[in-house]
C-alpha cells in the first residue's frame, strides 16, 4: 500500500503493473529528451548572438535530410508509444485470453459485494459458488486483534482471490458511479449502472489495499478495498465456507417459514403456543 512521502508508483506484484511502470518510465525518459534538445535549440538560438558567432550561414536556405529527420523521428516515437499503451491496456483486459476464475465485483453505496461460481480444478465437478458484502471495519471497532490494522482500509471479509492464477475482474454498480483503485494490482476501472467492465489481474500471495476513487455520496471515503491473494487450496477453503454458511441460512430460513406457517395454522384454530412449547 502507499507510504508516507512516497514519490514513485506502488511496487509491482503481477505483470499488468510491471509493464505499466515500464511504460510510465519509458514515456518519462522521452519527455525528459525531447525537452532537453528542445530547450537546448531554444537557449541556443535565443543566444545566438553570443553562441553561434561566426558559425552560421545566411546563403543556407533548407537542408532536406534534417527536415526529413526531425519529421520521421517524432512520428516513429509516437506510435511506439501507441503501440505500448494499446498492448497494455489488452494485457489488462485479457482479451483473447480464458481466465482461470471469474468474480463479479459491484458497488454500492457504501460497500463492495462480491460474487461468482467457481469450479475447483483440484477436485473435478465440484461448484463453489459465493455471493458476500465487504463493509469498513469502523475506528472505534479496531480492538484487540485488529487494535494494529490500518484505520479506514480495514473491511469485514477482504475480496479472496487465489494466487498465481489468471483473474477476470467484472465491476458494475447498483447505484451510482463508483470506482475500483488498487495500486499494487495495478487497477483502476469505473463500476458504472448499467454497463459492465472488466479487468485481468494474477498475483503472489499477499494483502493489497485500495480505495473507491469516483465521489459517490457522504460516505465515499468509507469504501476501502482490501484484496487477499491465497493459495488455491486455501482460496477453494474460504469459498467453501462461505457456501456452508448460505446453506445453514437457507435452512433456518425454511425452519423459521415452517414455524410461522404453524403458528399461523394455530391462531386459526383458537391455539396459544406457551413458552414451554405445550399447547392449551
Amino acid at each position: 500500500m502507499a507510504q508516507w512521502r512516497q514519490w514513485g508508483l506502488a511496487d509491482s506484484t503481477c505483470k499488468s503493473m510491471q509493464n505499466l511502470i515500464f511504460y510510465h518510465d519509458t514515456v518519462m525518459t522521452v519527455v525528459v529528451l525531447v525537452l532537453s534538445v528542445v530547450g537546448f535549440f531554444l537557449l541556443l538560438f535565443l543566444l545566438k548572438n553570443y553562441a553561434l558567432s561566426g558559425l552560421t550561414s545566411r546563403f543556407i536556405s533548407s537542408n532536406e535530410r534534417l527536415e526529413a529527420f526531425w519529421a520521421v523521428a517524432p512520428s516513429v516515437i509516437l506510435a511506439y508509444l501507441g503501440f505500448s499503451s494499446l498492448l497494455n491496456l489488452y494485457t489488462m483486459e485479457m482479451t483473447g485470453m480464458e481466465p482461470d476464475y471469474v468474480v463479479k465485483v459491484t458497488g454500492r453505496q457504501w460497500y463492495w459485494s462480491y460474487s461468482g461460481s467457481v469450479i475447483s480444478t483440484l477436485e473435478e465437478g465440484v461448484d463453489y459458488s459465493f455471493d458476500y458484502d465487504s463493509y469498513m471495519i469502523p475506528e472505534e471497532d479496531l480492538t484487540g486483534e485488529l487494535n494494529y490494522a490500518f484505520r479506514l482500509n480495514e473491511v469485514d471479509e477482504a475480496l479472496y482471490l487465489p494466487a498465481d492464477k489468471k483473474i477476470r475482474l467484472l465491476f458494475g454498480s447498483d447505484d451510482v458511479m463508483h470506482s475500483f483503485y488498487v495500486p499494487g494490482l495495478g487497477i483502476k476501472v469505473d463500476c458504472i449502472p448499467g454497463r459492465v467492465n472488466s479487468a485481468g489481474t494474477d498475483s503472489q500471495v499477499g494483502v493489497y489495499y485500495g480505495k473507491c476513487t469516483e465521489i459517490c455520496g457522504a460516505h465515499h471515503s468509507h469504501m476501502p478495498i482490501k484484496v487477499e491473494f491465497m493459495t488455491e487450496p486455501d482460496f477453494l477453503g474460504v469459498i467453501g465456507s462461505f457456501l456452508v454458511e448460505q446453506i445453514n441460512e437457507h435452512q433456518s430460513s425454511l425452519v423459521e417459514g415452517e414455524v410461522d406457517k404453524t403458528m399461523e395454522s394455530g391462531v386459526s384454530l383458537g391455539l396459544t403456543i406457551s413458552s414451554d412449547g405445550e399447547s392449551f
